[in-house]
This record gives structure tokens, sequence and C-alpha cells, in this order.
């Protein structure tokens, strides 16, 4: 494990000959990220990190983090459109119970009532996210007989939006969500201004804490909220096992997780 930092800007002159000096090539005047490990970021910073950029950093896992975790958070999958209707964010009044929602920082406490509504279940993925959702999974019903229903998990319908029925196609996952909290000592978080609630950093800056009771599946949801401005989202966890089936069926890349601590 090592920590990157990942500068995005529109690169000037003297920062593409500087650059390069360190084997890092960049185009003038084009939009485009670096990465950079923290020896060459502290040499470059007041370099790169002039005004008008894009920075984030924290941990960067190689294959050996990942292989030997038994438990890791999903980064994400590949998006297939948004939620119905997406000229405004009303689904979500339809899918949750948003009477504990806060508008400002995005955090649902009540529970889903309904299922989601999508434009079309044409794709060839086996398994999907939605935008703007990025603690929910859509698979296929294929990929859910085969995989998660002997996992014990449940689903939910799917409806196409301009029928109004269900796909015959793809399912929601239902995933079970821990009854226990983790250990976030230590973690960056934000707490919004007008609800109270703390929302923890996305990229984690270490191993992620490890599991503290016991996974009520292979694949469940823990209940701390991530995320910045107005989005937030849980984590969704996942044993090895899991991972590698997801990596075997292409689902997910090998990089598309943070591992946790081993206990």
């Amino acid at each position: 494990m090592k920590i990157v930092h990942s500068i995005g800007r529109r690169w000037e002159k003297d920062q593409v000959e500087s650059l390069a000096r360190f084997g890092i090539f960049v185009k003038k005047d084009i939009f485009s990220y670096i990465n950079l490990e923290t020896v060459q970021f502290d040499l470059l910073k007041d370099v790169v990190m002039r005004s008008n950029r894009i920075y984030a950093f924290g941990a960067d896992f190689d294959k050996t983090d990942l292989t030997s975790a038994e438990w890791l958070a999903l980064t994400g999958l590949v998006t297939f459109g948004y939620p119905q209707p997406e000229d405004t964010f009303d689904f979500l009044d339809h899918v949750y119970d948003t009477s504990n929602s806060c508008k400002s920082c995005g955090i649902i406490l009540g529970t889903q009532k309904n299922p989601f509504r999508i434009k079309s279940d044409k794709t060839k993925l086996q398994a999907f996210q939605l935008e703007w959702i990025g603690d929910e999974i859509f698979v296929t019903k294929e990929l859910y007989e085969a995989v998660f229903l002997d996992l014990g998990i449940g689903s939910w319908p799917v409806i196409i939006h301009s029928t109004g029925t269900e796909s015959k196609n793809v399912v929601q996952l239902d995933l079970p969500e821990c009854t226990w909290d983790f250990d976030m000592t230590g973690m960056p978080f934000e707490t919004c201004s007008n609800c109270g609630q703390k929302k923890f950093q996305v990229r984690p800056l270490d191993f992620l804490p490890s599991l503290n009771g016991r996974p009520p599946k292979g694949i469940f949801r823990g209940r701390e909220f991530y995320g910045s401005g107005g989005k937030a989202d849980k984590r969704i966890y996942i044993s090895q096992k899991l991972r590698q089936e997801f990596l075997e069926r292409k689902i997910a890349k090998w990089h598309q997780f943070y591992p946790l601590k081993i206990q």
C-alpha cells in the first residue's frame, strides 16, 4: 500500500517542463490527471498545486494487498443509466422512506419501500449500478440465480419506467445491512451543518477497519455513510471468495476494491 496524490488540471508550459524532468509527460493547455507518490509530490507540490486544479489523495493498494484480504469494500461497478424519472430527484421519495432524510448532505436513514424504475434493461452487463446510487447493485436474473440465491441474498423487482412492468431480465439485490458499527477511529469525515450526521472520506488513507462483528452474508452493506457535498452512500462489503467470482465473471476489475484489515 502506498499513498498517491492525484492532480488534474490544464497544464502550463513550465509545469509540462518540470514534470518531464521526472519522466511524467503531459500536454500543454490540455486537461489531464497525473498520479504522484508522496516523495514526488513533495518535490513538485509548488509547481502542480497552483490554483485551478483538482486534487485528491489516498491509499493505492497492490494485488497482494487485495488478494490477502478476507473482506473488501467494493468501490463501484459500471453504471448503466439513471434511476427514473431522471429529470428530478423525486425517485428517492418513491423508492425510499425519506421522512428522516437530509437534502443538504444526501443522507437517507429510511429503508427501501418500492422498486427502482429504469429506462431500459437491454444491456450485456451481468451486474451494474445506476448513476447517483452508489450502494445498490443490479444484476441479471441469470447471475442472481447462479451466484446470489445460494448466498441467501434476496431481490427486488425492477420496473421499466415507460411501461410500468417488471423487468424480465434484471433484478436489484436486496443487500443485508450489518447490525454493528465499524470502528471509525481516526477516519477523516465531514459533519453536515444541517443534520449533524457524519460522512466519511470515500478514498481511505490506509486499510479499512476490520470487521467489528459477524457478517450477515457474503455481501452486505455497512451502516456508515461516505461521500461529500450532497452525496452520501454506504459501503458494500464482499468476501474474498465472492470477489474472485466477480473477477472470473469480469463483473469487476482487480483494483475496484479496498481491503479491510485482517483480524
